[in-house]
């Protein structure tokens, strides 16, 4: 069996989105945060800006669309 990984939240949003929101809500990251810092994907963006836009994206459309919150 595999030994566990700890990190904390700010290295593990650097490592996948390359920038760290201000605050953390139980480990969970502000749609609105995520929607004002990746609004528009430019040409000029590295394959890897590129890969953390998209996760992104991938990330709002789970939370947004597929599993909104009815509350």
């Amino acid at each position: 069996m595999g030994s566990v990984v700890v990190g904390n939240w700010s290295d593990i949003c650097k490592e996948l989105l390359g920038k760290v929101p201000l605050k953390f809500f139980g480990g969970r990251i502000e749609l609105k945060w995520l929607k004002d810092n990746f609004k528009d994907i430019d040409e000029s963006l590295n394959p890897l800006e590129r890969e953390q836009y998209t996760q992104v994206y991938i990330m709002r459309l789970i939370r947004g669309v597929l599993m909104p919150d009815k509350a």
